[in-house]
């Protein structure tokens, strides 16, 4: 069991009856048991476990007898031995707390090495054998292929959950509420997998986001029936070439994300702009793209005709020179016509694809310059504010 464990292969048991124990030895530790659990135990000789909680029956019974939850003790120290499983089961008769990192595989980032931005989070490269990553994935599970996971990155956050045990008597835990899960580090309270991505793509301006999640609860699984096969995966199709980052990058993209949490503003064009920037035909990144300037360019302000207002505001907010600010407003302009010649049904006449292509990126830039503006800013203008701006002629450069 030690090794099949050690090695990665995780053994499905469906209940403490596949656990078997001589009846003589499980009787001694059960009395043991029974005479150290205190509080966690009911006067009917049922266990408070944790567990159960952490991971359903798939972790432990929910109230086991004494005798079963020896059966799990017994197959945790088949696994990491009993000197270990001593350990951490006097650890949680004082109380100590579970720790659990959230995990993700990223696409659209790479590191060159280790990195802890700060306390709690951590960043590293993808194993090549896949059986390390903690969870057991099937690699032609939705079209995933052994390659694709050089394209990504691991990123974990640490939490302090539950102590694996409780009294039964007094636990009023409805058991639908998420169990509670507290970042060691407090800095990284409202960090998750996809607000840490949204502000990476911002950081990067590219398309950033995780392809599987799962939680990691590292020597605790050895006390679980079965192993962690759970989490959650999604289909990303999204542009390669993924860009290399440093442990700077990392920090700004905190910093971005903390902006971010003051102007919820912002929430409609960045999630515009990221289907824009992962979606795969023009007209789609177009029509995406227009929601996400007028959500910044015209927002609160839906009187009057659009495209001219928008392509001027953003000129002027963008263009620091005449000439650039001519040039942002031809290309918003466009950009919000082919938009709409597309949403009637038409097709805009451009020379090839490639120039609509190029429009289509340089109009993306922009709007990320105004999303990152705005962010520093703490709100997007309102029409007094869009109206003082375009006529403060000195911030423009002959």
């Amino acid at each position: 069991m030690r090794q099949l464990y050690q090695a990665g292969r995780r053994v499905i048991l469906i209940s403490t009856d596949d656990i078997h124990v001589e009846r003589h030895s499980l009787c001694d530790l059960a009395s043991t048991l029974g005479a150290s659990l205190g509080n966690y135990r009911s006067p009917s000789g049922t266990v408070g476990n944790g567990l159960y909680l952490l991971k359903g029956t798939s972790g432990s019974p929910r109230l086991p007898s004494i005798e079963d939850y020896a059966k799990v003790l017994v197959l945790a120290a088949s696994r990491l031995g009993s000197a270990r499983v001593t350990d951490l089961f006097s650890g949680w008769l004082e109380g100590e707390r579970v720790q659990q990192r959230e995990c993700a595989l990223i696409k659209g980032i790479l590191i060159e090495d280790i990195m802890e931005p700060v306390t709690g989070m951590r960043l590293e490269k993808v194993p090549l054998n896949t059986d390390d990553l903690g969870i057991r994935i099937q690699v032609d599970d939705y079209g995933m292929r052994h390659d694709q996971f050089d394209e990504q990155t691991l990123f974990f956050i640490k939490y302090e959950t539950i102590c694996p045990l409780y009294d039964p008597e007094s636990f009023q835990e409805s058991f639908t509420e998420p169990i509670p899960m507290d970042p060691v580090n407090p800095a990284l309270e409202f960090i998750t997998s996809n607000s840490f991505c949204r502000a990476m793509s911002l950081e990067t301006n590219q398309f950033v986001d995780w392809s599987r999640q799962w939680g990691d609860y590292g020597e605790v699984e050895a006390f679980f029936l079965q192993g962690n096969t759970g989490g959650m995966h999604k289909d990303l199709r999204a542009p390669r070439n993924p860009r290399i980052v440093s442990e700077s990058d990392v920090r700004d993209a905190l910093s971005i994300h903390e902006q971010l949490r003051e102007c919820q503003d912002l929430n409609l064009p960045i999630a515009r702009w990221l289907r824009s920037k992962r979606s795969p035909a023009n007209h789609e990144k177009l029509i995406e793209l227009r929601i996400a300037l007028e959500s910044i360019f015209l927002h609160g302000d839906n009187e009057g005709e659009k495209s001219y207002r928008l392509a001027v505001r953003g000129a002027c907010l963008l263009g620091e020179t005449v000439e650039e600010r001519k040039s942002h407003f031809e290309l918003l302009r466009d950009i919000y016509n082919y938009a709409s010649i597309y949403i009637h049904g038409g097709v805009p006449k451009v020379k090839d694809e490639d120039e609509l292509k190029n429009k289509i990126s340089l109009a993306q830039n922009l709007c990320h310059d105004a999303i990152l503006r705005f962010s520093r800013d703490g709100k997007i203008l309102d029409s007094s504010g869009w109206k003082d701006l375009m006529f403060d002629q000195g911030k423009v450069k002959p």
